[in-house]
Order: C-alpha cells, then structure tokens, then sequence
C-alpha cells in the first residue's frame, strides 16, 4: 500500500508536490503570462516552427496536435541542431528551453537568425536570455524550476499565449481556467491514495516493459509523454507507437513474443477524437495482442474539450509513472544516466 510517509522516504526532493500542485502551477501561468506583449508581424508568417528538448518541448507537441483541429497555419515541432529547409523570413520560430543553454536549442536558434525568421524565446534565462536581451526578441520568461519534466504548466501556457496571438486559438483566459479547475478535481482523485486509475496502471506496469498506443492524433504527443515520464520518473525502458501505421508493420513483430511472455504491458489510449476507423482498429488491435502480453489496457481520456483532456492524460502519465517509481522504490528526481551523458559530452568539444 502507497501512504504519504512511503512517499516522502523515496521522494525526499518533493516531485510529489510538482505533480500535486499542477493545477496552481496552471494558474499561475496563466497570471504571469497574461499580459505578455509579442511584437510579432503576424501578417507575415506562413509557418510556425517550435524548437526544442525533452520536457521542455512537450507543451509544443501537445499544442501542435491540438492546433491540427482548429489552426490555420502549419505547425512543425523541431529537436535538433538544425531546421528544416523550409524555414525563412516567412515563418515564426519559437525556443523553448527552461535553462535556455540548451545547446541543439541554441544552435537551431541562431540559425533562425540567418534565415530572416522572426524569434519567440521561451526560458528561465541563460544564453538564450542575453540573446533576447540584446537583440531585443520577444521573451516570456518562465519560472525557475530545477525539474523540466514538471514544469509542463509553465511552458504549455508560454506557448498557448503565442498561438493565440497568431489567432489559432481564442484570446482570452477562460479555457485555461476551466482547465485549471478541471485538473484541480482529478488531482484530487489521482492524489488520493486510495485505489485509482494511476495507481491501478502503475501496478500493472511493473516488472514489464510498457508499450503505450494511440491513435494518430490528440493522444499521439500524450504518449509520447507517458513514454519519456516513465523514463525519467520510473527510471524503465518504455516505448509508443501510433495507430494506424503500426498496422502496417510492428503488429507483425508479435508474432515471435514466446521469450517475452510475462514481460510486456500494453496502453492504448483513447480520445473521442479518434477516427471510427482509428477505434476500430484498436479492437482489432487488441485481439491480436493481448495473447501475447503480460496486461492489456485502455485508458479513456475525460474532459469537456481538448484542452481538458489533453492535460489530464499527460498528468495521469506523469502520477502512473511517479506511483511506478514508488513501487520499484526508486527516487523519481535524480537523472543519472542523462547527467552522466551531458558530463561525457562535454569531455571533447566538437
């Protein structure tokens, strides 16, 4: 049985709280970033393209899927040293780093510069904060925090203001605030540590490798979400995958499981958004590979919109993950392997 004082002797940083108090987190986002002020020539811009790492990048890949619904210029999420070819004084580049050192970050950025792209920059300072501060580019600056992965509020709400005043989205705060209250009442439930459906999935995830689905749209980023949560927070391999287009290949790759048997869960998460033909699919889906995993199960994404139900499903990862690592008895915060990576990066300078 989880309790608090469990909690607290493999948590003793706190993410419990990061993840218990993301409703306010919500809500102070929404404050702070109210009155921002974006000199953008909007007329201009033909194409966005949001740069960016890890948990700091998330927001745009939640806000891209959600901006296919309703958006009227194309969106592209970029993770690496370089942009596409398509980037030029006609599109709207925005960073987004919470250090904002992040060096493939950096390096996408000023290559903006050389294309003519106007420049958002989204941070808690660092060299992408000098930039902004000589060059005179626009900035929203976000909070201090020394966990990335749990600071999704802060930089889901940064890059929401940009999006609405390119006027994919509608002005004002009243989604944002429905949605903070919305993510207030399932905090409530997800915290409870009473049975529920995080702790509920977390169980069935342990010892297994998790193999998260979904369809091809709002949920696509949500599980690549869950994917890298898990990572991070329950220190386990874990991978996703999207249907339709794993049915045109990996469903094959069950068929040789027998060495595996016992070893591999299975998510598949759902939104009333999916095609008929998606859900169908995901029946079908199922029956295939549910002989050869350890637990197969659908996870049902609620909400009155979008929005709603694209945030409470990245919290369920993110607390199905945290109840994982209190399971194994693993602290959620350190990040071993990664600090180790950057160190040994940093050995040779290329």
């Amino acid at each position: 049985m989880i309790t608090l004082d469990l909690i607290r002797s493999i948590d003793p940083q706190g993410l419990w709280d990061k993840l218990c108090t993301f409703d306010e987190q919500l809500h102070d986002a929404i404050i702070e970033t109210r009155d921002v002020k974006l000199t953008i020539d909007k007329s201009r811009i033909q194409d966005v393209v949001i740069t960016g790492m890890g948990g700091a990048i998330i927001g745009g890949e939640l806000i891209r899927a959600m901006s296919l619904e309703t958006g009227h210029l194309p969106v592209h999420v970029n993770k690496s040293y370089s942009l596409p070819s398509f980037v030029n004084e006609k599109s709207l580049v925005v960073a987004v780093s919470q250090s904002g050192n992040t060096e493939e970050t950096l390096s996408a950025f000023e290559e903006a510069a050389t294309r003519g792209a106007q420049r958002v920059i989204i941070t808690t300072g660092g060299q992408l904060q000098e930039t902004a501060d000589t060059q005179g580019i626009p900035i929203i600056r976000l909070p201090q925090s020394r966990i990335t992965r749990a600071a999704l509020a802060y930089s889901f709400c940064a890059i929401w203001r940009v999006f609405q005043h390119l006027d994919i989205f509608q002005p004002g705060d009243e989604d944002l605030e429905e949605a903070a209250h919305f993510l207030q009442e399932q905090i409530e439930i997800l915290a409870s540590l009473e049975e529920n459906i995080a702790i509920e999935l977390a169980r069935d995830l342990q010892n297994t490798l998790p193999i998260i689905y979904s369809g091809d749209g709002l949920m696509a980023p949500v599980a690549l979400r869950w994917k890298t949560q898990l990572h991070e927070n329950a220190k386990v391999l874990a991978y996703c995958s999207h249907i339709p287009e794993m049915n045109h290949n990996e469903v094959e790759g069950w068929e040789l499981t027998s060495h595996l048997m016992g070893r591999l869960s299975v998510l598949i998460l759902q939104d009333d958004s999916d095609h008929p033909r998606i859900r169908h699919r995901m029946n079908v889906s199922a029956e295939i590979i549910y002989p050869h995993a350890q637990t197969l199960k659908r996870v049902n994404a609620v909400g009155n919109n979008a929005l709603q139900r694209v945030l409470y499903m990245s919290l369920l990862g993110d607390f199905t993950s945290f109840y994982l690592a209190i399971f194994s008895k693993v602290d959620p915060l350190p990040i071993e392997k990664i600090e180790l990576f950057k160190r040994r990066l940093n050995e040779v300078d290329i």
